[in-house]
């Protein structure tokens, strides 16, 4: 048998309806990292990263309560720009190549 990669797991829930989860997979094509809290009124607060094995990376962080859904992401994919469209922030390092008019 060849390993293709490895995963973990974790989740948690009481009888009000918190809860909690979260999983980290990695193979030979990267790796996946989600987790989330959630409570009994509907809010959750969460984050999950993925990583490619040529280094390209992209992390969204977000929130999702009475005010909303919100969410902040970061990476450093080709071709995106620093912006905040619809609340969602996106933070890149990489610069702005699209074409200027």
């Amino acid at each position: 048998l060849v390993s293709t990669g490895v995963s973990t797991s974790a989740r948690s829930q009481d009888a009000f309806g918190n809860y909690a989860f979260g999983y980290d997979i990695k193979d030979g094509l990267g790796a996946a990292t989600p987790i989330e809290v959630g409570d009994a009124h509907g809010n959750k607060k969460g984050s999950y990263t993925i990583a490619d094995i040529d280094g390209r990376a992209r992390r969204v962080d977000y929130v999702a309560d009475g005010h909303g859904f919100r969410a902040h992401r970061q990476d450093n994919e080709p071709g995106t720009a620093a912006s905040a469209p619809a609340a969602a922030l996106i933070a890149s390092p990489t610069p702005d190549l699209s074409p200027r008019r």
